[in-house]
């Protein structure tokens, strides 16, 4: 398993590399927690590819203050609101409305283990918090 120690030091000498073994062990789990904030497949997708960029971009001003991981999943957090509230100013819908198409959304996915219940009933509990929450 790699540390986060030895991406930063591969990244300094080869920043190549280093973003590779970057990607190779944060792509996967900042995929699911994305996942889990906007719900769709292809949104999640589309803030991946966004915090990838935005880390790579930002790679010179990451001052270690925090562990490398802290650091992405902030940015994966940033992005993920970002979409969220893209989406909410594009069309003053009622929330209801918001809610049922994300439900909508999430019973059609191929991405989602429905032998997994609880993860299920969990997705279905966010979704139908009202919106301050």
């Amino acid at each position: 398993m790699i540390n986060e120690d030895k991406i930063r030091q591969v990244y300094a000498s080869d920043p190549k590399k280093g973003f590779k073994m970057l990607m190779d062990k944060f792509q996967e789990p900042i995929y699911y927690y994305i996942r889990r904030l906007v719900v769709s497949h292809e949104d999640a997708e589309d803030v991946l590819q966004e915090v990838f960029i935005r880390v790579y971009r930002g790679w010179e001003q990451f001052r270690g203050e925090s562990s490398l991981s802290t650091w992405i999943y902030r940015i994966a957090t940033n992005e993920s609101l970002r979409l969220l509230n893209a989406r909410k100013n594009e069309e003053a819908i009622a929330a209801e409305e918001v809610q049922e198409e994300l439900m909508n959304k999430l019973k059609a996915s191929d991405y989602i283990d429905y032998e997994n219940e609880l993860a299920v009933k969990f997705q279905e509990a966010i979704l139908s918090l009202p919106e301050k929450q």
